[in-house]
Formats: C-alpha cells, structure tokens, sequence
C-alpha cells in the first residue's frame, strides 16, 4: 500500500527536486521511504511513497519496470491472485526481480495490454508509462478502493492518490458545480472533485493518453444483475466458500494484519474467519464515551467469544473533531463516521500496518437499512386493479431520502448558496442517482446496483482510504471480491435477502458463534450519539466568521435560518465545508 504520483508534460522540463517535493505530500500513505523516477527526456515522471506489506525488501521498491525498461509502472494496492498470474507469466517467458504482488502488473500488461486489469483481483490505483509509444496508462480497481485524480491542463498531465500533490504542482480554483453536489449528495461524485479540471478516475476504468494528450477512458468491468437459476441451497455453499477464501486471500501479508470489530455481523464475521483461518489476529474498536449505546463493550464480548484478542478506546465529546481529522478529508466529505474510523485507524496503527473490515458487505449481500424499509413499503402497498404500484419509483423516492442526511433540494439551494452559483445548481437534484437506478431489474438489486456505483465508491470507500491512510494504515475488505458480487447479483434475490432476517446468509454463519443477543441487535451505524454533531454553539462559533459567506458562496441568512429551526445535517454539510474551506482554500 502506498501513495503514487505521476507528470507527463509536452512543453516542460520535470525538475527532479520539485517532483520529490510533489510526491512527498503523499507521506502519510507510505511512511516506509519515498522513490521517484524521471525519464531521460524529463516529459515523464513517477513517484512513489511505500507501506511495505508484502515484499519488504529492495528489490520490491516502486516505480518497477519490465525487462528492457521501456515500462515503468507505479501501483497503490494489493493484488491476491498474483502467485497464480506469475505463474502463468513466468510460464510464458516472462522474467521476475522480487517476489512482489505489483510485479505482475508491469508483466501482464506486455502480455495482455490493457485486458490485463480484468485479470486483477484486489484493489488497486495504476499507472504505466509506456516509453515506446509515449503513452500513460491509467487504471483502479473495480469498486473504488483506491483512489486516483488527475488533471490534463497546458499540455501536462499530473496524477496522484489524493488531490494535495496536484494542487501542490499548480494552484487550482473551486469549482461550482461541485459546491452545489457536495450540498445534495454529501460528497462530490466523480467525474468531477471540487477543483476545476480536476477529475477522478471512475471505477473499473481505465484511461490512456499519449503525446496529443487527449484522454482515452474504457470501462473494462461492469456487475450485471440477473438470475441464474441456481438452487438455494447451492448459492448457499458456493457464497460460504468464496468468502472463506476471500479472507484467507486477503490475509496474504509479511507484516501482522489484524482486524477492526464492532457489534456487526460484518466484522464478526471477518474475525471469526480469521481465526478459523489459523491467524489469530488482534481486533481494534472504538466506542464513545457517556453513551449506553457504544459498541466498544458488545465488540469486547464478541472477542471473548471467539478467543481473540481486543483493543479499545472510547471518544470523548470534547475532543471529537480536532485539527488532525479535518486535515485527512482531502476533499468534502460529510460522512459523519470519517471521524470515528479516523481514531479507530490511529489506535491500529500504532502496532499494525494492516486491517482488514467489513465495508461492501452491506452492498453485496443486501443489509443496509433501507433495503428493508422499502421491501416493507411495498409488502404494505395496496394493489388496484386500475393502477398497478411502481415499486421502483417508491424505492427511489426512498432511497433519496435516506442518502440526503439533510436534503437540500433546489429552492433550498438557489437560497442557501449566493447568486454567482445559482447557475451550477443542476435541474435535477439527484441526477446521480437516476443515471445509475436500473428500473428493468428487481427492486432490491437496483438499490444493490446504485449504492455500488454511487454510495460505495463516493462516501465508504472514499471515507475508509482517507481515514486510515491519514494514520498509514491499509485497510483491506474482503466482501469487495468481484467474484462474490458478481455470484450474488447473478441469483433469485430470496437467496440473500429476507425481509423478516436481516442479512440472512451472514446470520446462518455466525449462529452458535457469538452470543444470541448480540446477533439479534439492530444494526447501527458507526456514528456516535447525535449530541456528538448536534451543537448549535459550536456551529455558532464555526459560522461566526465564515471563509464561505466571507468569499461569496454561501448566504448568511440560510446558516441562520438552519441555526434557528434546529437544522442539524444541513449544517452539519456547511459545516464540513466551511472546515475544509478554511483548512485548504482559503
């Protein structure tokens, strides 16, 4: 794991020193050392910050090149099938110098091109330079686990793992558009970032560039639902076996890899794995101080249960959001649980390298809250025998519901931001989402769909990375294999999901293995007691001088109306923004 850079500039010499200062912006993500490299002609350059997991030693150094050096490629991720790829690699003539996982990469792509990342199980963010043809490729994973921004801009070409190294190259302005997304969503939705020309790669794409310096972007993975006709009980035992594998998979490091643990079936269930496993592994939680509801306890029981080993430690309201969280965001993020996974991460951190966790598992295997909600909404419509109800549409109109955490629509846009970004407000408030909802598919899968091309990449993931690399800590999830999701989405959607249980095929797993009233808990989110966020003295104080009334963007008038009528999410969004403005663009 580790943070990578990259410049291809047509008309400018990469000065080395200046790239070494680019690159080091991303130390947090590699602690272990920092290398660069700069091609002869000083157009192309790669570096790279290493968090040694695999291969510790020299020869597993980044940027890596092929046999004659006319590639050289930087990787952030971990790739689980590489012995298998090497294998065959190495069965083709193909000549390895280390025993790392990102080798196989530079080799795959001489042997199969850009088919190569279809290839790849794992995640991963890449980027190859190809000096005979002079061209760049990039590439990331397929759900988003690692991320990848890049700008095109006077003819060069800068890439990185966070925005911070780019916006250290040249200044970047605010871009408006994404002012008004962040409000509705929470989060900037790719393509865009909050800069002006400044993207993110999606998802399972990849793009080329060469000397014309005009973007090339494919999609080489796409999840489809269907139904398979594959029995019950078979579905049963292929998913109880793939995720089995999946974690021993994912256990594959040179370094201790522990594991965080709540009061979830998700993480319950990579813990118990893991000790079935043989691995032994330390699990991290975090709780919260003066509230019953605080799931530090229930994972210490969890714990016993399973004969493992815990660390703990709870938050105190008074020190819940210092300088440290707000510099990791990177990017607006109003994620509330960002702040808690921060802490959690930091306690890992200081004995492991490596975790792993139970994000995806909730979009895989149907267990987010309002799946239920909505397939108790439709058990309840009536049916008429002149209107037939429209599922998908109530499904939609719930799921936007429950994803706005404090809705703004656009009458409450065109009087919340100032008139100059009136125009950035787009006509239809969730665009994002219906560009995505698939209506020709079940209910429940096109909401499994939407959150794995929208909430997933966007807000946990994107959460997740920024967390725990802010404290050099790779986070690894083993419900992200696209061979169980791919499996999942492939069946009758009764196999997996269950009205009246929830997440059924987690539940038949950990039955006799954890206590029963822990398994029969509601599912809560790791969020902390709203008394956390709800502070109207603290946004008094945070908009007492505002960056964002103060620069034009935002009208005093809507923060007051908020502060009045006790409108804690909406400032809770304005809040995040105002923080990051102050910490980054002011």
């Amino acid at each position: 794991m580790c943070g990578i850079t990259g410049i291809f500039d047509l008309q400018n010499a990469i000065g080395a020193e200046a790239f070494r200062v680019i690159n080091d912006r991303l130390t947090h993500r590699g602690p272990d050392e920092g290398q660069t490299w700069l091609s002869q002609n000083q157009r192309f350059a790669l570096g790279f910050r290493r968090l040694a997991i695999i291969d510790t030693t020299d020869q597993a150094r980044q940027p890596i090149k092929n046999e004659d050096g006319s590639l050289i490629m930087v990787c952030n991720g971990e790739i689980y099938n590489y012995q298998e790829l090497k294998k065959l690699l190495t069965g083709r003539g193909h000549i390895f110098s280390s025993s790392s996982d990102t080798e196989v990469i530079i080799h795959g792509y001489e042997e199969w091109g850009t088919g190569v990342f279809s290839r790849l199980n794992g995640m991963f963010a890449i980027a190859i330079v190809d000096q005979k043809t002079d061209k760049i490729i990039l590439a990331r994973d397929r759900f988003g686990i690692k991320p990848l921004y890049y700008q095109l801009h006077n003819n060069s070409l800068i890439f990185a793992s966070e925005l911070s190294p780019i916006v250290q190259y040249r200044p970047q302005t605010i871009n408006k558009n994404s002012i008004a997304k962040f409000l509705i969503y929470r989060y900037v939705p790719a393509p865009e970032t909050i800069y002006q020309g400044v993207y993110k790669l999606p998802p399972a794409h990849y793009m080329e560039t060469g000397g014309d310096l005009q973007p090339k972007i494919s999609e080489y993975w796409s999840l489809q639902a269907g139904d398979s006709g594959t029995d019950e009980t078979t579905f049963r035992e292929q998913i109880s076996f793939m995720l089995n594998r999946s974690v021993k998979e994912h256990l594959l490091s040179a370094v201790p890899v522990g594991t965080f643990l709540s009061g979830g079936y998700d993480s319950s269930y990579i813990s118990l794995k893991m000790k079935e496993s043989g691995a032994n592994p330390m699990a991290f939680s975090m709780g919260f101080e003066s509230w019953e509801n605080s799931e530090d306890s229930v994972a210490e029981e969890i714990a016993r249960s399973l004969n493992i080993s815990i660390s703990t430690e709870k938050i105190r309201k008074d020190s819940f959001l210092d300088e440290s969280v707000i510099s990791a965001w990177d990017e607006p993020i109003a994620d509330i649980s960002i702040i808690p996974t921060y802490y959690l991460s930091k306690l890992a951190s200081e004995s492991h390298k490596v975790v792993l966790s139970g994000d995806g598992a909730d979009e895989v295997l149907g267990g987010y809250n309002w799946y239920y909600e909505v397939a108790k909404e439709i058990k309840q419509q009536k049916r008429s025998i002149f209107r037939r109800p429209d599922h998908h549409k109530m499904a939609f109109d719930t799921y936007c519901k429950y994803s706005a955490m404090g809705l703004f629509d656009k009458k409450l846009l065109v009087e919340t931001l100032q008139p100059d970004y009136h125009k950035a407000i787009p006509d239809d408030g969730f665009g994002l989402f219906n560009a995505f909802f698939d209506r020709k598919v079940p209910v429940i899968k096109a909401l499994q769909l939407l959150d794995i091309k929208t909430f997933l990449p966007e807000l946990i993931l994107t959460k997740m990375d920024r967390a725990s690399m802010a404290n050099s800590l790779e986070v690894r999830p083993p419900f992200l294999d696209h061979r169980i999701a791919e499996t999942v989405m492939a069946q009758e959607t009764s196999h997996y999901f269950d009205p009246l249980q929830y997440k059924k095929l987690l539940y038949n797993e950990l039955v006799d293995k954890i206590p029963a009233h822990i398994l029969n808990r509601k599912k809560q989110g790791f969020v902390g007691p709203d008394e956390y966020y709800h502070r109207p003295a603290f946004y008094r104080q945070l908009f007492a001088k505002s960056h964002l009334v103060e620069q034009g963007i935002i009208n005093p008038k809507a923060i007051n109306r908020f502060l009045e009528n006790d409108m804690h999410w909406h400032l809770w969004k304005l809040a995040v923004l105002e923080m990051w403005f102050s910490k980054f663009a002011a």
